[in-house]
């Protein structure tokens, strides 16, 4: 538990979404799951000023860090990227339902253009338009109809945790707004709001070895 509420205040941290009240509460869940560091009874005991003082708080939290073995992330994708599988492994065991974990991950800045977040937007595009509110053609409704709605969401959690973990530099750019070539590795940036999955490759000739990464089946592959 300590290292999930970590991924999540260091992902809060970050994206500049932290108060000092935040860090105070992480260090009274620590407490209150038996944590016995000094400092983080110290860091605690901020809760009973009216005005905490934002760099005492800092000070004490970075010691804690330390002490904990713990490590502040610099890299804000990474930390992001550590946030977003946490959260699926929270909706593959329960502790998270569907809907809790898809309102978090929707819930991401779009402005970071965090092109891997595109199955959840198209996944909301799909939403939207059962709703009536867009009657653009949808890059799942195939999948959900042959598949159906739950699994298709759990099966889209799995490969998103572990996308997630993957080394970033192994994907290719814009990732997976983009047409990959599974023979020959070529990638081509084509318009994928498409129903067309596959196509031949310019690159090295072979036939429907280039996949529209924006569809789940395809994006398989780069695993």
């Amino acid at each position: 538990m300590l290292t999930e509420n970590f991924v999540e205040l260091m992902y809060l941290r970050l994206n500049r979404h932290l108060s000092t009240s935040d860090y105070i509460a992480w260090a009274n869940t620590q407490l209150e799951q038996g944590c016995d560091l000094p400092e983080i009874a110290e860091m605690a005991s901020f809760a009973f000023e009216r005005e905490p003082d934002a760099q005492a708080v800092e000070h004490y939290f970075l010691l804690c860090v330390k002490q904990l073995g713990l490590s502040v992330p610099e890299d804000d994708y990474q930390s992001t990227r550590d946030y977003w599988s946490q959260t699926c492994d929270q909706m593959l065991d329960g502790s998270l339902t569907l809907d809790e974990g898809i309102a978090k991950l929707q819930d991401i800045d779009d402005d970071q253009n965090y092109y891997l977040m595109q199955p959840w937007w198209d996944l909301s595009n799909y939403y939207i338009a059962l709703n009536g509110q867009d009657d653009r053609w949808q890059i799942v409704a195939e999948d959900i109809a042959r598949l159906g709605q739950d699994a298709y969401t759990r099966m889209l959690v799995r490969q998103f945790a572990a996308l997630c973990r993957l080394d970033q530099s192994a994907l290719p750019e814009r990732f997976p707004d983009v047409w990959h070539c599974i023979a020959c590795g070529a990638d081509h940036h084509h318009a994928t709001d498409t129903a067309q999955r596959a196509a031949h490759c310019p690159a090295c000739g072979a036939p429907d070895t280039l996949k529209n990464m924006r569809y789940l089946e395809n994006r398989q592959h780069m695993l």
